[in-house]
């Protein structure tokens, strides 16, 4: 159970590195708290890890933090109609959730009630997998960019082949250059602005 959502959780490569500098991505980003000392500008994905780790602990956000948490219904209730739509006493939310057990079943559904409720599904939760004609018969590797999939020692001295364009293209690109590529090569339908 860690903090920092599927992205830098699940998604993310030992080797993946932040792409945006760590003084306008870190939790203690307020006027009144300076930037975090101990990273660098493009952390890795296990020091954001733990930098969203030890800001949570210290901020004492722990606690009130449930992870592995499928969230099963949201219902709005009105409880006094007659109240603005802005007063607290008006209305509140249902929230019925299930822990998800390491053996990926569920716990007994509990049920909370809350004033507000934010959504943050992000955009990295169903990566597209597709499998092109003659990859049986291919000799190299092939592998999906993301989730721990590649090895990376495999392409030394070689010329590996990205396909796509998005965030975790740009880091292979980076990636295969560190582990020794000759060079690499995009295939994509349109550039993007993050130029490797």
């Amino acid at each position: 159970d860690k903090v920092g959502g599927r992205a830098w959780v699940r998604n993310a490569n030992p080797t993946s590195k932040l792409q945006t500098e760590l003084g306008v991505y870190h939790l203690q980003y307020d006027l009144d708290y300076p930037a975090p000392v101990g990273l660098g500008t493009w952390p890795s994905r296990d020091e954001l890890l733990e930098h969203f780790h030890n800001v949570s602990v210290e901020y004492g956000l722990m606690p009130h933090i449930q992870l592995n948490t499928a969230v099963i219904e949201v219902r709005h209730i009105v409880d006094q109609q007659t109240l603005p739509f802005y007063s607290p006493e008006r209305q509140h939310l249902s929230v019925l959730t299930q822990q998800i057990l390491e053996t990926g079943k569920r716990d007994a559904t509990q049920q909370a009630a809350f004033s507000t409720v934010s959504f943050f599904p992000g955009g990295l939760v169903a990566p597209l997998r597709l499998e092109y004609k003659g990859e049986e018969a291919f000799q190299g590797q092939i592998g999906y960019g993301m989730f721990d999939e590649f090895d990376y020692t495999c392409v030394r001295g070689a010329a590996p082949a990205i396909i796509g364009f998005g965030a975790f293209a740009v880091e292979n690109v980076r990636t295969c250059l560190e582990h020794g590529a000759s060079k690499t090569w995009i295939l994509c339908r349109r550039k993007n602005l993050a130029m490797p």
